[in-house]
């Protein structure tokens, strides 16, 4: 919101706020310090128009076209109040938007996935690394004992692509399987405590098919980059805590009836998060982040779009 300019008379200045309102341009009066009637208009998009009717109104304020119509202005008016009360009750503060889909508050789908992590968790020794490598080895995007010891003739992007030999050999499961993988107990806290909020978002809204398609897209396609970048040694649900996040994150900002809403302090944290990621913590698969923050986004511009 900015302000335009100011007019010194009231009744001048409610004139002119009453013929930007009939222009559809919402705006809005305020008294300055010294007695004049500054005019803020809403919308930035419509500054370069306000600011040429304040030009014209300054010259001539009695023009006829300045006068308007009660009766066009109360029909204005009464279906913003419409519009107004259709918008609070599809509003969904908090509670209402992560309702539950059992008494737990977690949807079916996304309670799966916590458990599924918690299960290979502690098949790994807790994460351990040496334990997840060996044991668990069926669940890396590709053997990573085996790409280590090859690792001289992966030196290029095309070769680390094509080093993906299992998947070509049919386990397909592997492209989506590193997001069960966690290394440490802060490392699937985390995950754990943000898929549970965004996923049941997600499931409440939309539908559990809904963010399964999610999860499955965002990790073969975050998996696969991680893959082409560094290799396969990273797993995490990361990558598709971010996609959620995008997705819902702009959602949201261009369909704010969607019932899908993040307060600015979570997108704040979780972007300060994402970029310390990249500038000061060490092995962090950030290309899993960046690419699922990547599709999330321009999903959720696309469904919003609709």
């Amino acid at each position: 919101m900015r302000m335009i300019g100011s007019i010194q008379d009231e009744a001048a200045a409610s004139n002119f706020r009453d013929y930007l309102l009939v222009q559809g341009i919402e705006n809005q009066l305020e008294k300055d310090a010294d007695g004049r009637w500054c005019v803020w208009v809403h919308s930035d998009d419509e500054l370069e128009r306000a600011s040429g009717y304040l030009a014209d109104f300054t010259k001539n304020p009695e023009d006829s076209r300045f006068h308007v119509a009660r009766a066009q202005l109360d029909e204005i008016r009464s279906r913003q109040q419409a519009s107004q009360e259709a918008f609070e009750k599809r509003f969904h503060d908090r509670q209402q938007v992560f309702r539950p889909f059992f008494a737990y508050g977690i949807g079916p789908l996304t309670m799966v996935l916590i458990a599924l992590c918690v299960v290979v968790f502690l098949y790994t020794d807790f994460g351990d690394r040496k334990t997840t490598a060996t044991s668990a080895s069926w669940l890396f995007i590709s053997n990573p004992l085996s790409f280590q010891a090859l690792q001289s003739i992966y030196g290029s992007p095309w070769d680390r692509f094509m080093a993906l030999k299992e998947v070509r050999g049919g386990e397909i499961w592997r492209l989506i399987t590193p997001i069960f993988l966690h290394f440490g107990p802060i490392h699937i806290l985390f995950n754990m405590l943000w898929i549970k909020d965004l996923g049941s978002m997600i499931e409440a809204r939309l539908s559990s098919l809904y963010l399964a398609a999610m999860v499955i897209i965002i990790a073969i396609l975050s998996n696969t980059a991680q893959m082409i970048i560094s290799g396969p040694y990273f797993g995490g649900m990361s990558g598709v805590v971010y996609g959620l996040f995008g997705y819902i994150w702009i959602r949201g900002k261009f369909d704010p009836f969607c019932g899908l809403f993040l307060h600015k302090t979570i997108v704040t944290m979780m972007l300060i998060w994402f970029f310390a990621c990249y500038l000061v913590i060490p092995h962090v698969a950030n290309t899993v982040h960046g690419v699922g923050l990547l599709i999330g986004m321009v999903w959720g511009f696309i469904d919003a779009k609709r």
